[in-house]
């Protein structure tokens, strides 16, 4: 089994998953589940409601990511290369995908197809 102590240790404490490595996982099923249901309700939903239900799925993606990696975000001279962890990367392009997503006064256009110009050259 690949999601044992051998493979992730840090997820574990005396042979059982950590809270924050049960939290993670819960919200990756909680997200494997909304993608689901998103690909079905965007085929009836305007093109705004689907950008918000993707940049709050992008801030859940990004929450899944810091609940395991959060501790290591804070000890740089630990990072391999000096380079930010991945779950960083995530929970700030999620939280920026939220911010986005949610900018007041924004609109997206309801149209999914191309339409010809009328003018002419």
């Amino acid at each position: 089994m690949l999601l044992s102590p051998a493979y992730y240790e840090k997820l574990y404490q005396q042979d059982k998953l950590t809270v924050s490595a049960g939290m993670s996982l819960a919200l990756g099923a909680v997200t494997a589940a909304a993608m689901s249901l998103g690909a079905i309700r965007s085929r009836s939903s305007s093109t705004d409601g689907v950008v918000n239900d993707l940049a709050v799925l992008c801030f859940v993606i990004g929450l899944h990511a810091m609940l395991i990696g959060f501790a290591g975000w804070f000890a740089p001279l630990k990072w391999p290369g000096l380079m930010p962890p991945i779950t960083l990367i995530s929970f700030l392009l999620g939280t920026a995908a939220l911010a986005s997503g949610l900018w007041p006064g924004r609109k997206f256009s309801d149209s999914h197809t191309n339409k010809p110009s009328d003018h002419t050259d």
